[in-house]
């Protein structure tokens, strides 16, 4: 598949970037993603949950999503200098000014994690961006049957799976992920994708996201108790296994450092 884009060399796809206080973080929003997840948390909102609903409606109200060039991104990273970053939503592999994202991450000492469907992420363009600075990927894989992950994603996940075996051969920290969906990823297929994981190294961190209900997939999210349940089932094959916990407080300030929600003349 072609990654050709016809647009300016220095355009990006990104549209958003939250700061989270408590560990000098920030999560970079990407526009743009080569699958077609039938349960995108996109659809439910571009915007990042964890920040106060009251800049969510300004978002909102915002109306068109403009992306940022790198001159712009830059003069984000030199002011607030994060300790560490986390390329995601859509897909930062999309972008053809990647490499360019990572190198002025790298340049301000930030750490860079891209989290990423894996797709795009061959031996030589995993390389380009570990020499541009990328310090650590996590991979989503959505499913190891086939037909499934094209049902959930119309994508192939033969090259997914491929790269993700690359990956461990590469100098990156690397870790995996899926989500849990009860009726659809249902904990069998999360136990396979375990078992695919730890059959590439069983010391890769694999973490299991619960699926967040949207408007166009009329499945539920699971519950707590189907969370632990997946997990003790992938922790028969990995080593370090976890789970993400939707009800869990944010702890310290979360601020929006793109778009600017500040009007004109006024501080």
């Amino acid at each position: 598949m072609s990654r050709s884009i016809k647009r300016s060399k220095t355009t990006t796809d990104i549209y958003h970037i939250v700061h989270f206080e408590s560990d000098d973080s920030i999560y970079v929003f990407f526009k743009k993603c080569n699958f077609n997840c039938r349960g995108c948390i996109k659809e439910k909102s571009p915007w990042d949950s964890h920040i106060p609903d009251k800049h969510i409606k300004k978002l909102q109200n915002a109306g068109k999503l403009e992306t940022l060039d790198l001159d712009g991104l830059k003069k984000i990273i030199d002011s607030k200098k994060p300790q560490k970053a986390v390329l995601g939503g859509g897909e930062p592999t999309v972008d053809e000014n990647i490499s360019n994202i990572v190198r002025i991450l790298n340049e301000n000492d930030t750490r860079t994690v891209l989290l990423s469907n894996g797709y795009f992420l061959d031996e030589e363009f995993s390389r380009k961006l570990i020499s541009s600075g990328l310090k650590e990927a996590c991979i989503s894989i959505k499913s190891i049957d086939e037909a499934m992950h094209r049902n959930y994603t119309s994508m192939d996940n033969k090259r997914v799976l491929n790269n993700f075996k690359t990956l461990n051969d590469e100098r990156i920290t690397l870790r995996s992920e899926s989500v849990l969906i009860p009726g659809l990823i249902g904990t069998n297929e999360i136990e396979s994708v375990a078992d695919f994981v730890s059959s590439v190294n069983p010391k890769i961190p694999f973490r299991i996201d619960p699926f967040k209900e949207v408007p166009s997939l009329d499945y539920r999210s699971p519950s707590t108790e189907e969370m632990k349940e997946a997990q003790a089932r992938a922790e028969d094959h990995l080593e370090s296994v976890s789970y993400l916990n939707p009800d869990a407080p944010t702890t310290g300030e979360v601020s929006v450092l793109y778009p600017n929600l500040q009007e004109e003349g006024k501080p």
